[in-house]
């Protein structure tokens, strides 16, 4: 059995991850695509705009065999982070045998493996120039990238897309997790913030789209969107901002902003310096924000003080996945799964309350942006039949 994997948010599902989605089950020659999800907190260090659940039935709907979570723990996470749960779960699941993920610059993947390797077996040389840059006030993400950068040789900017440095996280931690997974790297089509290139629309531009109050222009770009309109109707959305000033309220209240540093590189004082004047989460992330301190890792630093997840007490890899949803005809797929994966695959929460206490906060906690709540207890995995709604 030959079994593709994908790490992903989908928030929303469209047609560029359609596309990924399909080339990955071309080029690997996969019986079964499987997807691991972000769940109610991002990388962006916001609530998800469209719950977990809708986003796994989207995924469903629109091509994968199945869809397993990404505890939040992980989700909410730096990328070195995000990319260890992911590449974590998929090979607990036992049966994984690629790992596909976008790249802007696919020709050049074999530059990029050499950039794995290189972290996985850094000289002196790499270390001293990471070294040099963390002390010219850059971040560690852009300290690793110009050190690689001038190590290497590498063409200028190639760390600077943001799907090229997550593919690169993806190989390193397949290096260094011994993960048995053949990389399957997709050429990414279109640009992240531009209206429309190659057909294709972003993630962010179509959330921006929805906010603006033109849902059905954005519903147009997605291929399954029948799912993300009646989330719309019911109320499961929560806008980027809406939990805001509790985030703000957390770290008010927080006993040590320091359990929240996964560096302890001088952010924790700094937001400590800046949040006495900090009228709302936004503006504090504007005083704080530097070349060393980025937007979206400021509010990642909130998301996790407000879910109350401190550096400390986090495990290494993921203990445990949820089923989210899956196909009629991935039953053998799971049949495989349940026999050879090394982690609990949670199908029903309601039996594994204290296994998943973190997701269920969570889910909890972005729930009170929304107008409808659907406590994580009492939710089941989406079972797609063909034909039906």
């Amino acid at each position: 059995m030959r079994v593709c994997g994908i790490i992903a948010e989908y928030d929303p599902f469209h047609k560029g991850h359609a596309y990924h989605l399909a080339r990955a089950r071309e080029i690997s020659g996969a019986d079964y695509v499987v997807c691991v999800l972000s769940t109610a907190f991002t990388q962006r260090g916001t609530p998800s705009f469209f719950s977990t659940a809708d986003r796994a039935k989207m995924a469903v709907q629109g091509g994968a065999d199945a869809v397993f979570s990404l505890p939040v723990a992980f989700s909410v996470m730096e990328a070195d982070r995000f990319a260890r749960g992911g590449v974590g779960v998929l090979k607990g699941l036992g049966t994984v045998t690629h790992l596909a993920f976008g790249c802007e610059d696919a020709s050049s993947f074999s530059l990029l493996e050499a950039c794995a390797d290189a972290l996985e077996s850094p000289d002196e040389a790499l270390e001293a120039l990471y070294l040099e840059a963390l002390s010219q006030g850059e971040s560690p993400a852009r300290a690793r990238a110009s050190a690689l950068e001038k190590t290497l040789s590498l063409p200028p900017g190639l760390l600077k897309k943001p799907n090229n440095v997550l593919a690169l996280c993806y190989l390193h931690q397949l290096r260094r997790q011994h993960a048995p997974f053949t990389p399957v790297p997709v050429q990414r089509l279109g640009q992240r913030d531009d209206q429309e290139t190659d057909g294709f629309l972003s993630s962010s531009v179509l959330r921006r789209m929805i906010q603006d109050g033109e849902a059905e222009k954005a519903f147009a770009h997605l291929p399954c969107p029948d799912a993300a309109r009646e989330a719309l109707r019911e109320g499961r959305f929560c806008l980027p901002d809406a939990l805001d000033q509790a985030a703000l309220y957390a770290l008010l209240t927080a006993e040590s902003l320091c359990a929240y540093s996964s560096l302890q590189d001088g952010l924790p004082d700094r937001v400590a310096k800046y949040l006495p004047a900090a009228a709302s989460l936004d503006a504090l992330v504007g005083f704080c924000s530097s070349r060393r301190y980025t937007r979206s890792g400021i509010r990642r630093f909130a998301a996790q003080a407000l879910l109350r997840l401190p550096r400390e007490g986090l495990l290494d890899l993921p203990g445990y996945t949820r089923l989210l949803a899956f196909r009629e005809e991935a039953r053998p797929l799971l049949a495989a799964v349940k026999q050879n994966a090394s982690i609990p695959v949670v199908a029903k929460a309601a039996d594994h309350a204290e296994l998943l206490s973190d997701d269920i906060r969570a889910e909890d906690i972005r729930n009170l942006g929304c107008k409808c709540r659907t406590p994580l207890l009492r939710q089941s995995p989406y079972h797609f039949r063909r034909n039906q709604p």
